[in-house]
């Protein structure tokens, strides 16, 4: 995905690194970003070391990956060499989750709380007293108002969007717990 946004940390140097470009001016690069094809390579070849890469910002539609991907930069790290500049490439996959919402119902309704009067006091005189409170075991169906597809526009393999429901799909069925609330 295009976009996203990483840092690179030296680990033995316990820094952020810094690279430039020079052309058409010089710019300073503390992040680096993916490109169309969500390739991120970046200006300047990384010296000998230990790193840690990283996501600062993630592509629309995606959650930030806290999960940070250590990397060596040695004699024994894998690499492929690009045909166009023979540079060095290490290749390290990196993936987001996507963005969701979350939906919470909760029920409430009214509850017996106790009662007023006593076994001695006429019958006009007792009755059931109520407050609202939380009702369990309530069960709600949620169904796909519309086609819902990914936030980020992806295409499968004959170039349709990517849909995660068509309009009127059920989406889940949820029951309140004991607090009343259902969470999806």
């Amino acid at each position: 995905m295009p976009n996203a946004e990483f840092k690179i940390f030296n680990i033995d140097k316990n820094e952020y690194v810094t690279q430039y470009t020079t052309y058409p001016s010089k710019v300073k690069h503390t992040s680096f970003f993916t490109d169309e094809d969500g390739d991120l390579i970046l200006p300047e070849a990384l010296k000998i070391g230990n790193y840690r890469i990283e996501e600062v910002k993630a592509p629309f539609g995606y959650v930030v990956n806290d999960n940070y991907i250590n990397i060596s930069v040695d004699t024994d790290t894998a690499f492929e060499t690009d045909g166009d500049t023979n540079d060095a490439i290490i290749t390290v996959e990196y993936s987001d989750a996507p963005a969701v919402g979350e939906l919470t119902v909760e029920k409430k309704g009214e509850v017996l709380d106790g009662f007023k009067g006593g076994l001695l006091a006429s019958s006009y005189e007792k009755e059931f007293v109520y407050k609202e409170g939380s009702l369990a075991g309530a069960k709600f169906k949620v169904y796909a108002a519309e086609d819902i597809y990914t936030a980020d526009n992806q295409k499968d393999a004959d170039g349709n969007r990517t849909k995660y429901y068509s309009k009127g799909d059920l989406v889940a069925t949820l029951t309140t717990g004991k607090d009343g609330k259902a969470v999806l």
